[in-house]
């Protein structure tokens, strides 16, 4: 985490969002160790509520026992230590953090929109559940880029990027990856 603060200072300055991606306490005995909630977690925590403009974060809970991949470090399984465990589920649950689980929700008689090619180019087209007439696209930020009324769109004036897309009769976004013709 030492050398993160750069980068998002970086990000901040010109307007992006950051996610942490693939984080996990890997040394001086992972979650084996207690004493590293103090020495990682804490850290890590602080670090993400410190910047308003770092909008996820993903933790990898492994074992990394599998040989010739990554079977040097250490374990990052969160419930191997009760004390570790218990911390981390009290620290989110906090509601200033939405979980996964929460924001792809669905519900079982709404189908979940898809899309035809993912990544796409120019122009997108999602296969829509029956029932679903409105299709509403937002950035990684969780700003609404745009509203679609029919099957097929083009995105336009956007930038290349990662999108969600949430029709109007499933609670499930998907994630997909525009890539824009220049």
């Amino acid at each position: 985490m030492g050398g993160s603060a750069g980068f998002i200072g970086a990000a901040a300055a010109h307007g992006k969002p950051v996610i942490v991606c693939e984080s996990c306490p890997i040394h001086n005995g992972g979650t084996e160790n207690d004493a590293n909630w103090e020495a990682w977690f804490v850290p890590y925590f602080a670090m993400i509520e410190s910047y308003p403009h770092l909008k996820a974060f993903c933790y990898v809970s492994d074992p990394w026992d599998r040989p010739g991949f990554f079977d040097w470090w250490d374990t990052s399984l969160i419930d191997v230590s009760p004390y570790i465990r218990d911390r981390y589920a009290a620290h989110l649950a906090d509601p200033c953090f939405i979980h996964i689980d929460e924001a792809l929700a669905t519900v079982p008689d709404r189908a979940p929109l898809r899309l035809a090619a993912n990544p796409m180019r120019g122009k997108i087209d999602f296969i829509l559940p029956e029932g679903c007439s409105r299709i509403e696209i937002f950035d990684l930020t969780g700003r609404r880029c745009g509203v679609v009324d029919r099957r097929a769109t083009e995105i336009g004036q956007a930038p290349s990027g990662v999108y969600l897309a949430r029709g109007s009769r499933s609670d499930r976004p998907v994630r997909f990856v525009y890539l824009r013709d220049h």
